[in-house]
């Protein structure tokens, strides 16, 4: 986690997402703020690969069809998913909204992200005092959250 996120930081760790054009997984380091989600190829976030805002998103925190795949050696993964509106400056693409698909290895971790990223959204509607209270306190990086290198998650819409 880097020191300049340190007080405006929800949550932040390692996930497997996947590709947008060629469907690929790619470990990603996320970093889930009051205001969007992004995405680096590194934990220094030395190189930002993407983002989504999180006013108006939405998340699916069970992928049935997703949940029941076997990754490599037959490791399971737990999928969720956001949509919104892309962040400035880092999509190429030009449609209205995005969505992102990764995947973490406990069910616990995709639960622990989704919580994250509904305490962000209702901070940024204002709907939760305490969150908007919060500091570094409130920062749960992956190497406290007992994950490994990859993270993810799955499908019922909950906004």
């Amino acid at each position: 986690m880097s020191i300049r996120n340190l007080k405006s930081e929800v949550r932040s760790g390692w996930v497997t997402k996947e590709g947008s054009k060629h469907r690929t997984w790619r470990h990603r380091y996320l970093v889930l703020t009051p205001q969007d989600l992004r995405y680096y190829a590194d934990e220094n976030e030395s190189k930002l690969k993407g983002g989504l805002l999180i006013q108006d998103c939405v998340f699916e925190d069970s992928l049935p069809d997703q949940d029941e795949k076997k990754g490599l050696f037959g490791a399971q993964y737990y999928y969720f998913a956001v949509t919104s509106k892309p962040i400035d400056g880092v999509s190429s693409s030009t449609l209205d909204r995005r969505r992102l698909l990764m995947r973490v290895r406990t069910a616990t971790e995709r639960a622990q992200w989704i919580a994250a990223l509904q305490k962000a959204k209702r901070w940024l509607e204002g709907s939760d005092d305490q969150v908007a209270a919060s500091t570094a306190v409130d920062v749960m990086p992956a190497s406290e959250t007992g994950s490994s290198t990859e993270s993810a998650s799955g499908s019922s819409p909950i906004q």
